[in-house]
């Protein structure tokens, strides 16, 4: 199976980011199932093209190790602009 990191190199990293916890509209625990629904709103498709050209995927990631990534890239990109 690929790794997420090299299909986005495939594609030259062309695709949005949507960040769930900013476009939830309602969380239900499901208690018969034991898992949870997760109802976000988004504005990249449409009904009518929900079966269209674009395809979502949801990645679950630890908070800490995603901030502190993002916190080391910045990091980087702004010493690279200095030099």
């Amino acid at each position: 199976m690929a790794k997420l990191s090299d299909i986005l190199n495939e594609m030259n990293n062309e695709c949005t980011v949507q960040f769930l916890n900013s476009s939830i509209v309602n969380v239900v625990d499901k208690k018969r199932t034991k898992d949870t629904e997760l109802t976000f709103a988004t504005s990249e498709i449409t009904c009518n093209s929900f079966d269209g050209d674009k395809v979502g995927i949801v990645v679950w990631l630890s908070r800490d190790k995603y901030n502190d990534a993002v916190k080391n890239l910045n990091s980087k990109r702004q010493v690279n602009e200095v030099i």
